[in-house]
């Protein structure tokens, strides 16, 4: 198994330098990283709290092994994910898909401004978008509670 390993590192290596050049990567990275470090130091102090209060070491680890924490944690990192790709390359694509006629501002209730924070912000807060967060809130306690 350790025949690969120098091979291994050369390429880690390389690929971590390209990384490197790369001003997007970095963008990314500066952003994702102490997110992922917060989510980290998190879980760390609610173990510790856990601990703290009496949790024995063999439910902590059966609760660690349990299918619904693997799911809050990758749903945790995709969130962080996707919230570093909208912030690094959200305007950019904005400005590459965009006419350059739109004129609506965000207190009008539009989206279509050059500043893709903004337009963000307006569609996450429009009436419709709020009801839809309800109804589907609703409707995951709903189905939660009736399956028992």
């Amino acid at each position: 198994a350790q025949k690969g390993m120098g091979i291994n590192a050369a390429i880690a290596t390389a690929v971590a330098f390209m990384a490197v050049l790369s001003n997007t990567v970095v963008q990314l990275l500066n952003f994702i990283l102490p997110w992922f470090t917060v989510a980290i130091i998190f879980m760390v102090l609610l173990i510790l709290i856990f601990r703290t209060f009496g949790l024995k070491e063999d439910k902590l680890s059966m609760a660690v092994q349990d299918d619904r924490v693997y799911w809050a944690i990758l749903g945790v990192a995709i969130i962080i994910i996707v919230a570093g790709l909208a912030n690094v390359f959200g305007q950019s694509l904005l400005e590459q898909g965009g006419s350059g006629t739109e004129t609506a501002t965000v207190t009008d209730g539009g989206v279509a401004t050059s500043s893709f924070q903004s337009n963000i912000f307006a569609t996450l807060f429009n009436p419709k978008v709020l009801g839809m967060i309800v109804i589907f809130t609703i409707a995951i306690f709903a189905v939660a509670l009736l399956s028992g």
